[in-house]
């Protein structure tokens, strides 16, 4: 996803869990910063396309990668704020960086997130870089009074769930069709 949705996404999750909508609010601010977080890894086009896109989604976006963030963040934001309770912080700034990697394990490209256990991508290809309507849906939630804001949610939700459902019945069906017609291609001879 593109970075101006994954910050909706940070923020939607601080509103979601109760936290003040406010840069007055640390836990707010981390949520913020830590869905966008993960994206820093764009310094490696210094070194060319190539390495970037080698290593996009790689390390930063892993469990190993979102905590080291979390913990970054959140020290940064200690000296700015007089009230600050540090797990609360870490905890919101931590999903904040989880749902980064969580919205991007939805398109094509996927994530490393068990790195470096696990290192090839988790992807399930639900979505392209930027979706207009999560994206619309996200602002009408944060902008939104909380009894429709939660319908709205649940919009969200049953829109992710549909354009799975789209998917799956899409394999499905291509499947099908080059199982059934697969012995009318094996007749043809090149």
């Amino acid at each position: 996803m593109d970075p101006v949705t994954h910050a909706l996404i940070g923020a939607g999750l601080a509103k979601f869990g109760g936290q003040q909508m406010s840069l007055e609010n640390p836990a707010f601010v981390g949520a913020v910063l830590g869905a966008m977080a993960p994206d820093l890894d764009i310094v490696l086009h210094k070194w060319g396309d190539y390495v970037y896109l080698k290593n996009h989604r790689g390390a930063s976006h892993s469990i190993i990668g979102l905590s080291f963030f979390a913990t970054f963040i959140t020290l940064c934001l200690m000296p700015f704020y007089r009230q600050f309770d540090f797990l609360n912080v870490l905890l919101w700034t931590f999903l904040g960086t989880l749902s980064h990697s969580g919205i991007d394990m939805l398109n094509s490209y996927g994530v490393k997130f068990l790195w470096p256990i696990y290192k090839k991508k988790i992807s399930f290809g639900l979505f392209i870089i930027f979706d207009p309507i999560v994206f619309i849906l996200l602002i009408l939630y944060l902008l939104m009074h909380v009894s429709i804001a939660n319908g709205i949610l649940i919009g969200l939700f049953s829109y992710i769930v549909l354009r799975a459902l789209m998917l799956y019945i899409i394999q499905y069906k291509v499947k099908n069709y080059f199982e059934v017609n697969r012995k009318d291609v094996s007749s043809y001879r090149l």
